[in-house]
């Protein structure tokens, strides 16, 4: 009798503390996993991010040298419809992430247009801005008046012997570029690429 409550007065002891160590050693293992497993997908998510961002700044950079090349060209600068017109119309054909190629003069009135009616568009923002900065930009995100797709604008001044005469606009699809960042996403493992705008 006194052998086994000495035995268990030893042993129900020592099975505690093994068993508190064995949960606390599985339970820094199970921590360090878990950080060691965090760590790798907050890596790989921030390279995708990487080849992500890459790829929209190489989009945009290839739309932006189109219309910048397209600015400086004799016909455009001549401000001539009809000569404008077979040349936007072809690059909007040959760039199809570009919804809408169009030239206006320092009035607002369009002169010609890749498709549609040509009108006057000198109380858009984008018109009043451009004639106060006289410098190119891209506009924010929004909807197409024509088309009622999202889109973005790329607005080049166009210059000749120091003088405005007018300008020129690219309307960049964004659903394109969303299909170039959706090539990221992988269904199997739950990750959907997307872009958004500050908005």
């Amino acid at each position: 009798m006194k052998f086994k409550s000495i035995f268990s007065k030893f042993m129900i002891p020592m099975i505690l503390i093994l068993g508190i160590f064995a949960t606390a050693i599985l339970g820094i293992t199970g921590n360090l996993l878990e950080k060691t497993y965090n760590s790798q997908i907050i890596k790989h998510d921030t390279e995708i991010n990487r080849f992500i961002s890459q790829s929209v700044a190489s989009f945009m950079n290839k739309a932006y040298a189109v219309t910048e090349e397209l600015a400086y060209s004799s016909p455009v600068l001549s401000m001539n419809g009809r000569i404008q017109a077979p040349i936007v119309k072809g690059v909007a054909q040959r760039n199809d992430y570009f919804e809408l190629v169009y030239i206006q003069d320092t009035n607002g009135d369009q002169v010609s247009r890749s498709i549609g009616e040509l009108g006057n568009r000198s109380n858009r923002w984008w018109f009043i801005q451009m004639m106060e900065m006289q410098k190119p930009f891209i506009s924010k995100s929004y909807y197409s008046i024509s088309t009622n797709m999202a889109c973005a604008s790329i607005f080049y001044p166009l210059v000749q012997n120091s003088q405005m005469k007018g300008i020129l606009a690219t309307d960049i699809k964004l659903a394109t570029l969303q299909s170039l960042v959706e090539e990221y996403s992988d269904k199997k493992d739950d990750r959907i690429s997307f872009i958004i705008d500050r908005e």
